[in-house]
């Protein structure tokens, strides 16, 4: 035949070379797929024809361009080879099977921007169809479609497929965006993520009951599920996926969600579904067969280079950029998700407004929703019951369902019956439901069809305007009828005038409404499989069954003719989803191909020389499938027993970390992260217990190591050990298959060490793992694995540098960890069956060799645990950040752990908690002050958390009810904490913080004195560094020397403290710039000044060193007085001019004091010692003040400085408890209204605060009485008051009193008096008037 032709070119020279390649080629393609059918011919001329197919696929080197050259060669591979290959993929020969399979992905790697439908159904119809099973109700086993040999193939063939570089990218934006085809990508990702996960086995690992310590069995030893090469197929198919995207990521510079338009970047987790709206979201700007824009207010196509410049988003001549490209992709499946839930909800909920309500929440419908909307979505979206369809149209009456009535008008309104003949028209009406069985239903369904053919034909009859105004309702992007033709709407077109003349013989609606109705009903009749054929309805019939419905006339006999064969010989079916049965509707397919997308497949070229950089839909992708792939790579990774196979599934999980990390996915880093801490806690927990046994605790490793090895268990894989020695700053490793020995019986040392690589290089992503992360630290604390740096607890040290001696709480707490460890320790420590137990054994493909060899570096066990921590630089998790957010998860995370919550018995409960709570502690104070800039936020976290743990609750002993006394070790490391937070951050200019800091040293004031006591040394090293470093930051409100002074009193009440507060007091008074007598100069320019209030404190604490105060201790008593008069020198200048030698200081009691003397002295003695809750200070304090009143000048001393006296005294009086106090207390009151009162009383602007002070000593009087009548408190206050209204009654004899002054005295007698009378105990009073 070829030679034939070959002479007839000879006599036409017209011909070119292009005529003489297509007369051999195409008919023997022609030829081959004409012999592959399986129907015409037998199975060997079938394998032989598919060889010769594959031959010549593989060997054209362009198969493209000569399918593009010869539009014949083009359509037979389409169509008659297509056609073949699906009918040759039920065959049980596999290798008919196996051929057919390799000729689908020949032809995709050869033609695949024309096989865009073709391959769809191939992989659906084939592929996942062999693959498919289903799950036993029974069993619960999975019961498959096809042998174990046709899946292993098709699963070959998949892996094919996923091999591809840029394949699955190709499916996801061809099939998966597309809002016409099947989500291909997610489909087989979803099948091969089941069919890597192992069937499960619900035998325990290790039965106690069942497993024998002491057999040598490694069959015996687990009872875990083997994979089959189903498994490894399917496992090798989703790594290869997970693979590409990870390879695209690190290829790629950092991506930025935010830079894709109309998405949300502060939402990086959501779901694509529940993204914002995309502009103009209606279904019509996703439906059509190409991506469409809107411009000038038309939807203009456009095509892309999708090999182009990926940087480069500019429209080019040949279309517009990828970057606006991918965005409208993108657009496009959100939709499409937002649809497929909507009808989600449609088929699943029972009541009409809980779907509407779902689908207007995820965007698909208006809210509230319109009826116009409602009958679109009925109308366009695609996987809706076509039952529930129908019954939704057909509610009624009318007045009952107005919106439902309403819908179904404007459902019917979307069809445009425009040059269809009756029967034409009523297939598309009810090929987009399914009628329901009541004939109420029907008769309301088949009337708005009526209504709307009757409508459509008068318009086109008319030539009016209508017709246009149809158009307008309808979706902008054009669609396909059922035949393929083409159309601007979305239901078949008219045909042409010339081609098809369909005359409309109805004169009225209900003309057309009566004979729809007995369409159905003869439809139903001629096709029911139950009824007889000598029953079913003949033409006759049913051209008498229509006679005179229209409107008393009889339609023409041709029409109702016509329409009855037309429906004898078609059937009217609800359109059903082709792709069910691929292998059967392949035509029809085929002329569906115009209603998807263009495909826009990456070239064969350019895939093996270079990788896309990575965009949003990467990020799509690998969330549609993270789950069950994740699922199935980690189970893989924890049954599995083949070296091989746990090193790649180790690789996946470590690639779908990475990439999760890559995009921002923090739910899917932390979940993967979550999971391989897990594995590595397990294997250091396992190494603990090892290490405190008979044979670990000398840590003599090469006797461990050997102990092993003649155990049975695998040395550690080569391949890991050489890499963890030679990449110290790597990255993360990966290991190779190869050298992968003992990786099965060491995969939590590789989760170990992969998890810490990973939340080395993603910390910033690392946050529900975070409790989990910690716990692995502390494990490897535990070994003592961790760099000594990180591990050890910072602490105080004395004048010689020597730390302080541990405190009788941290050597409780050691003691603890100590018999813990000693408990791990196993009873029989020789028993092969429990070291097999931690460290499990190998079911590799190779038998496991056994290593008696001692020496160390065949089982660096320990040595790789100390790199593996040294590599993960733990310590980066303390270093200075400039991130904010990460400083406070990190701070937020370490408290979490090491803040219990009351109820948490098994936190209350482990010997190890506090232990570990220390070292967060640590962690946590060394995070802060590296990052010493932000301290200003960080800080009131700390604060936040102390106050739960050095708090009592509100209404109960303070003493008894703080939690943190239950771990009294973290309670002393937490005084540490704050008080070297004091010491680093009181310099900060920011009030805030020092409002902060002064609430945490003031939580520390009121712990309970036995603990203070076992702590006073830290307490007052602290303390004293405070006063030492920050003395002249303290400011004038008195707040910060009231807390300080507080601090240092509560450390100077123990002899290990009292040393550090007087050294600390004694360094501030010798750094100072104070003034001997006669001195003519004060310098004011030296920056390190007391203020007045540090006067005050500093005096008042050197007098109770010098007087013997604490304890009686009287060794502080020569420097004291040497420094009290330093202290004194300095304070003559915070007062009048007055110059006092040292020598003359005055002794309490003894002489006048000057003003601003007196100021100091009294503040110190009323706040030192008449407020103290020691009976005898306060009472030798209470004397002291009532001396220095009557042996001072009422008028040496300035007024107002008797009035702020006489409110310090009326404000803080002693506690109704101590009775003695507050015998004291009135005594002073009492000696102050008789000295004073007469006095200040006669200047008028001095009753204000003469009052207040009345006022309050009236309050503290009646306090006083009501103690009863039979204490002493009682009786003196009775006694002290009426001697003061006495005599202040005949204040006007006082020489000194003015009649205003005698006026006022006359109110103070009679306030006081006032509250005599109300205990009727006013006896004592001379003149006693109304």
């Amino acid at each position: 035949r070829v030679e034939g032709n070959e002479s007839n070119k000879a006599g036409n020279n017209n011909h070119d070379d292009d005529d003489d390649d297509e007369l051999a080629l195409v008919p023997i393609m022609h030829r081959l797929a004409t012999l592959s059918d399986p129907l015409i011919h037998e199975g060997e001329t079938c394998v032989l024809a598919l060889t010769l197919i594959n031959i010549a696929l593989e060997t054209m080197s362009d198969v493209d361009a000569l399918s593009v050259r010869y539009p014949r060669l083009l359509s037979i591979m389409q169509n008659d080879l297509c056609r073949n290959l699906l009918r040759l993929s039920t065959s049980n020969d596999l290798t008919i099977l196996g051929l057919a399979l390799r000729v689908i992905f020949n032809l995709f790697n050869g033609i695949k921007d024309h096989l865009k439908v073709q391959l769809e159904v191939f992989l659906t119809s084939v592929h996942l169809r062999v693959l498919s099973f289903s799950v036993s109700p029974q069993t619960h086993e999975r019961v498959w479609a096809c042998s174990p040999e046709r899946r292993e193939l098709a699963l070959e063939s998949l892996l094919e497929f996923c091999r591809e570089p840029m394949l699955m990218a190709d499916l996801y934006l061809n099939y998966d965006c597309d809002m016409n085809c099947t989500n291909l990508f997610e489909t087989i990702c979803a099948t091969l993520s089941k069919l890597a996960n192992p069937e499960q086995n619900h035998e325990a690992v290790i039965d106690g009951n069942k497993y024998d310590g002491g057999t040598n069995s490694i069959d015996e030893l687990t009872t875990k599920p083997k994979l089959t090469i189903l498994n490894r197929l399917a496992l090798e198919g989703i790594l290869t996926v997970i693979d590409a995207i990870a390879r695209k990521c690190r290829s790629s510079p950092k991506f930025n969600i935010s830079s894709a338009s109309d998405i949300d970047p502060s939402n990086n987790d959501t779901d694509p579904l529940t993204l914002p709206s995309p502009p103009d979201s209606g279904n019509s700007d996703f439906l059509g067969n190409t991506l469409y824009i809107r411009s000038d207010s038309q939807h203009e196509s456009f095509e892309f280079d999708y090999n182009g410049d990926l940087n480069n988003s500019d429209a080019s001549e040949s279309g517009i950029g990828w970057s606006t490209a991918q965005n409208i992709l993108r657009e496009r499946k959100i939709q499409k998700r937002r649809l497929a839930k909507a009808a989600t909800e449609f088929n699943e909920r029972s009541r009409d407004k809980e779907w509407i309500k779902e689908a207007e929440c995820v965007g698909v419908l208006p809210t509230p929703a319109t009826p116009s909307s409602v009958a679109l979505f009925l109308y366009s979206t695609p996987k809706l019951d076509k039952a529930k369809i129908g019954l939704y149209l057909s509610k009624g009456p009318k007045d009952k369902y107005p919106f439902h009535s309403e819908v179904l008008g404007e459902f019917a309104s979307l069809f445009d019956f425009d040059g269809m003949s009756f029967s034409d028209a009523l297939r598309s009406f009810l090929s987009r439901f399914r009628l329901p069985g009541e004939a109420q239903c029907i008769d309301r369904l088949m009337e708005s069809f009526a209504n709307r053919l009757y409508e459509v034909s008068n318009s086109v009859e008319s030539g009016g305007e209508d017709d246009q105004a149809v158009e307008k309702t309808m979706l902008d992007p054009p669609s396909t009828n059922e035949s393929g033709n083409r159309s601007g709407t979305l239901d078949p077109p008219a045909a042409a005038e010339e081609e098809v003349s369909v005359s409309f013989p109805f004169k009225s609606a209900d003309a057309a409404f009566i004979l729809s109705f007995s369409t159905i009903m003869l439809n139903t009749d001629l096709h029911n499989p139950n009824m007889k054929d000598e029953k079913r309805m003949t033409l006759e019939q049913f051209i008498r069954n229509n006679r005179g419905i229209n409107d008393g006339n009889d339609l023409p006999v041709d029409f109702l003719t016509n329409l009855y064969y037309e429906i004898k010989n078609d059937e009217i079916q609800v359109k059903q989803d082709l792709l069910q049965d691929g292998v059967n509707n392949f035509d029809g397919l085929l002329a569906s191909a115009s209603g998807v997308a263009q495909p826009f497949f990456t070239s064969s070229n350019s895939t093996h020389h270079s990788l896309s950089q990575v965009g949003i839909h990467e990020r799509d992708m690998f969330v549609s499938i993270s789950s069950a792939a994740i699922e199935a790579i980690s189970a893989v990774y924890v049954d599995s027993w083949d070296d091989a196979l746990v090193v790649k599934a180790l690789d996946g999980l470590r690639n779908c970390a990475f990439v999760a990390a890559y995009f921002g996915l923090g739910s899917i880093f932390n979940q993967v992260l979550e999971m391989m801490l897990g594995f590595g806690q397990d294997y250091v927990a396992s190494v603990a217990t090892f290490m405190y046994s008979e044979v670990g605790k000398d840590k003599e490793f090469g006797r461990v190591e050997s102990e092993l090895a003649a155990r049975g268990i695998p040395p550690l894989p080569q391949s890991f050990l050489r890499k963890l020695k030679n990449d110290v700053r790597r990255r993360s490793i990966v290991l190779d298959v190869i050298d992968a020995d003992g990786s099965a019986a060491h995969r939590g040392l590789l989760s170990l060490d992969c998890a810490l690589a990973l939340s080395r290089d993603h910390l910033v992503a690392v946050d529900e793992a975070w409790p989990i992360l910690l716990d692995v630290i502390f494990a490897l604390r535990e070994v003592e694995v961790l760099p000594a740096s990180l591990s050890d607890l910072d602490d105080f040290a004395d004048s010689r540098g020597n730390p302080l001696p541990p405190s009788s709480f941290a050597r409780d707490c050691k003691g603890r960890v100590n018999a813990y460890r000693e408990s791990l320790a196993p009873v029989q420590s020789t028993e092969k069956g429990f070291w097999r137990s931690i460290f499990g054994s190998s079911q590799s493909s190779t038998e496991p060799s056994i290593h008696s060899n001692d020496s160390h570096d065949e089982f660096p066990l320990y040595e790789a645990l100390e790199r593996i921590a040294g590599n993960a630089q733990l310590g980066n998790i303390i270093a200075k950040t400039d991130d904010m957010e990460l400083a406070k998860r990190i701070l937020f995370a370490l408290f979490d752990s090491m803040i219990p919550d009351e109820d948490d018995a098994e936190a209350l409960s482990d010997p190890l908690f506090e232990n570990n709570a220390v070292f967060v502690l640590e962690l946590s104070a060394r995070f802060l002050i590296s990052n010493r800039n932000n301290a200003a936020e960080l800080y009131p976290i700390f604060l936040s958390k102390f106050e739960l743990l050095l708090s009592p609750k509100p209404g109960q002993d303070p003493h008894e009810n703080i939690l943190g006394l239950k771990f009294p070790y973290v309670l002393e490391r937490i005084i540490v904490t704050v008080l070297r937070s004091c010491i680093h951050f009181f310099d900060i200019e920011n009030n805030r913080l020092r409002d902060e800091l002064n609430r945490s040293l003031r939580l520390l004031t009121k712990l309970p004195s036995d603990y203070l006591h076992e702590v006073s040394d830290r307490l007052g090293c602290g303390s004293a560094i405070i006063l030492r470093g920050c003395f002249f930051l303290f400011d004038e409100r008195a707040e910060d020397w009231s807390i300080i002074k507080c601090l240092l009193d509560l450390a100077a009440q123990d002899t290990s403290g009292r040393g550090f507060v007087f050294n600390g007091i004694a360094s501030v008074i010798d750094s100072i710039d104070y003034t001997l007598p006669g001195t003519e100069v004060f310098n004011d320019s030296n920056e390190l000044q007391l203020s007045q209030c540090g006067v005050e404190v500093i005096a008042s604490l050197l007098l109770r060193y010098r007087d013997g105060s604490y304890e009686g201790d009287l060794s502080f008593r020569v420097p004291a007085m040497s420094y009290i008069t330093k202290v004194y020198s300095y304070s003559q200048h915070f007062g009048a001019s007055n110059e006092v030698s040292s020598d003359d200081m005055p002794a309490k009691n003894e002489t006048m004091l000057q003003e601003y003397e007196f100021h100091t002295m009294v503040t110190a003695i009323y706040n030192d010692a008449c407020l103290s809750e020691d009976d005898n200070i306060a009472k030798r304090g209470f004397e002291s003040l009532q001396g220095i009143v009557m042996s001072t000048k009422v008028e040496s001393i300035p007024v107002g400085k008797w009035l702020n006296f006489l409110d310090m005294v009326a404000s803080n009086s002693p506690s109704i408890s101590v009775q003695a106090a507050r015998i004291s207390s009135l005594g002073l009151i009492g000696r102050l209204f008789l000295t004073l009162m007469p006095e200040l009383c006669n200047e008028k602007e001095n009753w204000s605060q003469l009052e207040e002070f009345t006022i309050s000593s009236a309050a503290s009087v009646n306090e006083n009485l009501r103690a009863g009548r039979a204490t002493a408190l009682f009786e003196t206050t009775v006694e002290t008051i009426t001697n003061v209204v006495n005599v202040l009654q005949i204040a006007k004899q006082v020489s000194m009193a003015t009649p205003e002054g005698e006026s006022f005295c006359a109110w103070v007698s009679e306030t006081l008096l006032y509250e005599l009378e109300q205990v009727g105990a006013c006896g004592g009073v001379t003149n006693r008037q109304e």
